[in-house]
């Protein structure tokens, strides 16, 4: 059907119901009634003629139903008699009504949730460079009916050092510190990793560098990464934080760089700066 007899058509289906419905009648009437005519001078009378002309038609009723079926628009205007109708029910019956709703709303909810971890988990991909390549270790303690615990220092070392399957062996995890002369003491959340975290996950400094292999040597100074929303609330976005110290209590740390904003990959829990 050419797109103008569409438009025509959805026009006349959804716009001009009454009027369509009234030309049908006429043109149904006006078959039947030719038809009698052929009937009755074949030999039958009155009577006999018209009830088989209905026959020969099928019936009006079934007529005009497969008729409103070829229209274009017609399975818009049954859905929407059909949505109304339903409304009128529900109208009717509040507590039903109101029930419908809530298992509607609650079944929507729980869809879009398990979409939504779907997508995240096992659709959409990671977002580091060559993300399909990346994997997450864990261990259990299977005696004590533990199913994940931490690695030890030596762990990891061992595990850096033998493994052959992997490239670069990373340790990350968090730690909460207190901050001094910065404003009023505050804590913060330090992740702890190792200098090839950086590397692995393709994250590149917005000012300075980050944790590079000699930073792990014990007489190496402590240092610190900053992550852009911290080096923004806490430094008030200072181009001239590199070289400067970071007081945790325990320790100082010396800034050595910035990253861009959003890193925060390994944790659920946001960072506020990295230490090796």
């Amino acid at each position: 059907m050419p797109i103008t007899s569409k438009i025509k058509s959805f026009w006349a289906t959804l716009v001009r119901r009454q009027q369509v419905e009234i030309d049908l009648d006429d043109e149904l009437s006006a078959w039947v009634d030719e038809l009698t005519d052929r009937k009755i001078r074949s030999g039958l009378d009155a009577e006999a003629a018209r009830r088989a002309a209905l026959l020969e038609t099928g019936g009006m009723g079934q007529v005009k139903e497969r008729v409103r079926e070829q229209r274009f628009g017609f399975g818009l205007l049954a859905l929407s008699r059909d949505l109304a109708y339903a409304l009128r029910g529900l109208r009717r019956v509040p507590g039903y009504a109101a029930a419908f709703v809530l298992t509607l709303g609650l079944g929507i909810g729980a869809n879009t949730a398990i979409f939504s971890v779907i997508n995240g988990v096992l659709l959409r991909p990671l977002p580091y460079p060559d993300a399909d390549r990346i994997m997450y270790v864990e261990q259990a303690a299977v005696r004590s009916g533990m199913p994940s615990i931490m690695f030890s220092f030596p762990e990891v070392a061992d595990y850096r050092e033998q493994a052959t399957t992997f490239d670069e062996f990373v340790e990350f995890g968090d730690w909460t510190f207190n901050v001094l002369d910065r404003g009023d003491p505050h804590r913060a959340t330090g992740g702890l990793v190792t200098p090839n975290y950086f590397k692995v996950l393709g994250i590149q400094p917005q000012l300075g560098r980050t944790l590079i292999p000699e930073d792990e040597s014990p007489d190496a100074p402590p240092v610190a990464v900053l992550t852009h929303e911290y080096w923004l609330r806490v430094f008030g976005g200072d181009v001239a934080v590199v070289g400067q110290t970071l007081n945790l209590t325990v320790k100082q740390a010396i800034i050595v760089g910035v990253l861009p904003p959003g890193s925060h990959y390994a944790s659920d829990q946001p960072q506020d700066f990295y230490v090796s």
